[in-house]
């Protein structure tokens, strides 16, 4: 769901301060839904994402990141390996094992 904020961006250079102060308002409408309204709360949670990917647009745009086929791809692997590569040290680095 985060990406489709992101990807907002790049199509429509929306972010900043205005889908912050979108997303502060979306979390703090999520909490205050009552419990039994369950659906209402999924989709303000939705909501709030989309508004925190849009708010970080222009710091994609500050990193200069550019959408290009074959590298999304190759990050996409590099980045789950290491996420994975670091977790299962973790889990075998741990003294109760617990991680496993």
């Amino acid at each position: 769901m985060e990406i489709k904020g992101a990807y907002l961006h790049f199509l429509w250079h929306i972010g900043g301060f205005f889908t912050t102060i979108a997303c502060f308002g979306s979390i703090m409408w999520t909490l205050s839904t009552p419990v039994y309204r369950e659906q209402k709360k999924g989709a303000l949670l939705m909501e709030a994402v989309i508004f925190a990917r849009d708010s970080l647009g222009p710091l994609f745009d500050l990193a200069n990141v550019s959408l290009v086929p074959s590298r999304i791809l190759v990050t996409a692997l590099v980045g789950t390996s290491v996420a994975f590569g670091s977790f299962s040290a973790a889990a075998t680095l741990a003294r109760c094992r617990e991680y496993l």
